[in-house]
């Protein structure tokens, strides 16, 4: 799947958190692919760190 370029900051959004320390909250964790591509979005906006959290990982499965 390619998420580039699939998620933008909202200015509103960055006018409160830029420089800050944010959480993205996952449901269910699969690749990774969507929350890497989010944090990338959100720490090239400005913000400082962003920690996953994510409630379930999918098992990892090995080819």
């Amino acid at each position: 799947m390619n998420l580039k370029n699939t998620f933008t900051i909202s200015e509103k959004f960055l006018h409160r958190c830029k420089g800050k320390n944010i959480a993205l909250v996952d449901d269910v964790m699969t690749t990774g692919a969507t929350v890497e591509m989010a944090s990338q979005a959100l720490k090239a906006a400005g913000i400082k760190n962003v920690t996953v959290w994510a409630i379930a990982r999918t098992p990892e499965t090995s080819c």
